[in-house]
């Protein structure tokens, strides 16, 4: 492919971007992605099993706040890491900065290298009291049932993999199904 095939390819999927980004922020909801297109031509090897259950929810977004400003890439995405900083949020959300392991890289965008220290946003929803008021709503009727890891435990994780759109586009993991140490 010429060099100029390949700059109109990779302008054509910006827009497409900038498109799918401008209608979920519009109209607050969320936009599934089944599969992003892998543009080196290699499928990447699974390299953490997960259990088949991990993922199975029948509302995943039912109990994270303002859902709309997330993009889901994958419904069902397993990493593993090192748990390096843990944030109670007021909306009652554990957001944990995970560094991923190598085989993980991939997950992390630019966003997360200038917002997260280069670290996964991954974020474990109702864990807490709520106190942003319009945040309540969200947690409302629900038990959350997902241990909290500490500081320095090395991770495995399942849930949607999203780009947030009104926190810079950084990557997450949010909300996580399932954990386990590793």
């Amino acid at each position: 492919m010429s060099k100029r095939k390949k700059k109109i390819k990779s302008w054509i999927l910006v827009l497409l971007l900038l498109l799918i980004v401008s209608y979920a922020y519009a109209t607050k909801n969320p936009i599934i992605i089944d599969k992003i297109p892998n543009m080196a031509g290699k499928e990447p090897e699974p390299t953490v099993s997960q259990p088949s259950s991990a993922c199975i929810s029948p509302e995943p977004l039912k109990h994270v706040y303002n859902p709309g400003r997330l993009i889901v890439l994958d419904p069902c995405k397993t990493v593993s890491g090192t748990v390096v900083k843990m944030i109670k949020e007021k909306d009652g959300d554990t957001h944990i900065r995970l560094k991923v392991d190598p085989q993980y890289a991939d997950t992390i965008n630019q966003a997360n290298v200038n917002g997260q220290g280069g670290n996964l946003v991954v974020e474990i929803v109702c864990a807490f009291e709520v106190t942003q008021t319009d945040a309540i709503d969200a947690c409302t009727g629900y038990e959350n049932k997902i241990p909290v890891p500490a500081v320095n435990e090395h991770i495995v994780i399942s849930g949607q993999f999203v780009s947030d759109t009104e926190h810079g586009g950084w990557n997450e993991i949010h909300p996580v199904y399932g954990i386990a140490l590793k």
